[in-house]
């Protein structure tokens, strides 16, 4: 009997034919009851409540600048700007309309554990339907880099973003739109099972992927052994008791997501890059003030070593050498300065030095507090009057 006789056919097609209605049936019903799993690339405004948010979707008074005459100031920057445990009244917006008799008018476009990359493209946004005199960028010199080096918030694999590159040491990007649905429900929804194999929010894994296909190679730590009385252990110097500190969730120090990268000797491949796209794209957001008439006022603030250093940041002079996790580093102060000049090379900068001796909310919090705020918008004060 010939085994593709007429019956036999007839069979493997009634078969396949049940197969592929079940399966249609079974999509359709994942499509209807199912809730798709799926996130946004990027964010503002998170965890605020409808009265915190203004025009912009950021966390700030709902000022617009469409009913001012006043010269208007555009506070650009991250968690720094946002200042969440201030009042509204209280964050460096307000402060610096009050120092400056409200003779401006100023607004926030910043969200927490955003980098250049979502500033630029917010920014970008915000000139579509608004003007601005001048732009204040708040940098960060902590978690910046890091920021813009992957396509998550921290820690690893965080909220998704547009994430920049460079390609022959021009800016590229950015992966994806601000605001675009990523799935991780796939678009056939009966793949979904297949995605338990995976223990991640997403099907992939981003920062590793990105650091694969994106990143150069990265190692900050040291070859040579110094001797076991001149390291010390960040454990012991925050008095780390427990495991789930935040130190060790967020600080990773094998792929450079971490805001200690600044302060290491050791110029890594990946750290040069990071330096480099950072830089990029500073450049690329002065462009995008010029192309619309507003003028780009980049400010961070310092510390001064053996007086006010954060905690974490108390580094022996001229350098202290610390293991983590079976690796040694180098810190330095010097190695932060050489970094940051590399950062803002071509731009005009103004670092600010904190006065205060305890300026931080709390010893695990590096943000400034409300006092500590109010003498950074009133060091900023007399910039923004001589550049309106």
């Amino acid at each position: 009997m010939n085994k593709y006789s007429p019956s036999r056919l007839k069979k493997i097609s009634v078969l396949l034919c049940s197969l592929t209605l079940s399966l249609g049936i079974a999509e359709v019903c994942m499509r209807f009851f199912y809730d798709a799993h799926f996130v946004i690339s990027g964010w503002n405004g998170q965890y605020l409540g409808v009265d915190e948010i203004n025009h912009h979707g950021s966390r700030g008074r709902k000022i617009s600048f469409e009913q001012t005459k006043k010269p208007k100031v555009l506070l650009l920057g991250d968690s720094q700007v946002v200042a969440s445990a201030s009042k509204l009244e209280e964050m460096p917006e307000s402060q610096l309309e009050r120092i400056l008799e409200n003779r401006i008018s100023c607004t926030s476009l910043a969200a927490g554990g955003w980098g250049q990359d979502q500033q630029l493209l917010n920014l970008k946004r915000f000139f579509h339907t608004q003007k601005a005199d001048l732009v204040a960028l708040w940098f960060t010199p902590m978690n910046d880099i890091a920021n813009n080096l992957f396509p998550t918030h921290f820690p690893e694999n965080g909220w998704a973003k547009p994430t920049f590159w460079l390609e022959e040491d021009f800016l590229t990007g950015p992966n994806e739109r601000q605001n675009s649905l990523i799935y991780a429900t796939p678009r056939i929804r009966i793949l979904e099972p297949f995605k338990l194999l995976y223990d991640r929010p997403f099907i992939f894994d981003r920062d590793q992927e990105w650091e694969r296909k994106i990143l150069p190679e990265n190692d900050q730590s040291i070859t040579h052994n110094p001797p076991e009385t001149e390291i010390n252990s960040f454990i012991d110097r925050l008095d780390i008791n427990s495991s789930d500190h935040w130190f060790y969730k967020y600080e990773n120090f094998e792929n450079g997501k971490n805001s200690f990268s600044l302060w290491i000797d050791k110029v890594s491949p990946r750290m040069e890059y990071g330096l480099k796209l950072t830089n990029k794209l500073l450049h690329e957001i002065n462009e995008v003030c010029n192309a619309n008439n507003s003028k780009l006022l980049i400010f961070w603030t310092e510390f001064q070593p053996g007086f006010n250093e954060f905690p974490s940041r108390q580094f022996k002079q001229p350098f202290e050498y610390f293991r983590v996790k079976e690796k040694i580093y180098r810190f330095s102060h010097d190695a932060y300065s050489a970094n940051m000049k590399k950062i803002m090379e071509g731009l005009s900068v103004f670092p600010i030095s904190i006065k205060m001796e305890k300026w931080w909310r709390n010893n695990q919090d590096s943000h400034l507090n409300t006092i500590a705020n109010n003498q950074v918008m009133a060091e900023l004060a007399p910039i923004i009057t001589s550049m309106l």
